[in-house]
């Protein structure tokens, strides 16, 4: 199945830091870079696991899906934490239009492990990413993607032609230029939706969520959220149906609203132009803001972000 494999091992004592208690008890380091490749046809499916650490996904060459995988062990002794290295192996299966790759944290309370992955896939790939205490980061595939991790940011961009599914328990989600409906679902962190053409859910209990649908909203866009304020961009000639509502908040509308009846300040609902695709945004806690694509003239034409977070690769938009 593999078709090449190249690593090296190298040792380096940890110094003592921020996590002091953890690294009395396991004071030594091993770090080893290793990688494979394994053949995949144009259009299959591809099943990505990972443990403690970011999994990054590109583009590659046709025909092959190119590992590279940084593994550090923790342990008593660099003996012991070379000895765990050699603990941490891919799980590898693969059957007609599918192919998975998993690596699984080994049972050992002797030994901490941490693993970055950087995969290069052909664009055309239906990707399948399982994290479960990293970030999941995602360029330039256009197969469908469906990305989950348990505790870490996740960010796409340009691909996802047919449809995206992203879920994290706690971490911002940023999707941008996606060609499919979207999915976006966290429970503790920011969702950043922009420039996305296919029909848009998104949904987080705790931050903020922004919609910027630039540069045409042809497609439903529906949000939930429990505590933040959603902000939503939409075309000048936007024509569609409004349903927002706030449980303690305002909900702000740069646009005419066409309503049988009178709404209190934290409720929206009636038709914009001649109305057709539904925009519903509730939140429990927080402003509603429906904005003209004025206001992304203004912002210089990007949705308003906060800075990354400390040891956050930055990526230019």
């Amino acid at each position: 199945m593999s078709l090449f494999r190249v690593s090296f091992i190298a040792i380096a004592s940890a110094s003592l830091g921020g996590c002091a208690w953890m690294l009395n008890l396991h004071p030594a380091k091993a770090v080893r870079m290793q990688g494979e490749v394994y053949p995949i046809a144009a259009g299959d499916r591809l099943k990505l696991t990972g443990f403690n650490g970011r999994i990054r996904v590109k583009p590659g060459a046709p025909g092959e899906v190119r590992i590279e995988r940084t593994i550090t062990c923790r342990a008593r002794t660099e003996e012991e934490a070379r000895a765990g290295l050699e603990m941490v192996a891919p799980t590898v299966k693969q059957e007609a239009s599918f192919l998975a790759i998993e690596f699984r944290p080994p049972l050992s309370t002797r030994h901490r492990f941490h693993m970055e992955i950087s995969a290069t896939v052909p664009a055309e790939t239906h990707l399948d990413l399982r994290g479960s205490n990293g970030s999941l980061d995602v360029e330039g595939i256009r197969g469908a993607i469906d990305a989950r991790t348990g505790n870490g940011a996740v960010r796409a961009r340009d691909g996802g032609a047919s449809a995206v599914y992203v879920h994290t328990s706690n971490g911002e989600i940023v999707l941008e230029r996606m060609g499919g409906a979207v999915q976006a679902h966290t429970s503790n962190g920011r969702v950043v939706v922009r420039d996305c053409k296919g029909p848009v859910t998104a949904e987080t209990s705790n931050g903020e969520v922004v919609v910027d649908s630039e540069p045409a909203a042809t497609a439903g866009i529906e949000v939930r959220n429990s505590n933040g304020r959603i902000r939503c961009l939409l075309p000048a000639s936007f024509s569609g149906e409004i349903d927002a509502h706030t449980s303690n908040g305002r909900v702000r509308c740069d646009f005419p609203v066409d309503s049988s009846r009178k709404e209190p300040k934290h409720r929206l609902h009636g038709r914009i132009g001649r109305g057709g695709t539904l925009v519903r945004l509730w939140t429990s806690n927080g402003s509603i803001e429906i904005l003209g694509c004025d206001r992304r003239l203004e912002r210089g034409g990007k949705a308003d972000a906060p800075p990354p977070a400390a040891g956050d690769e930055v990526w230019k938009l």
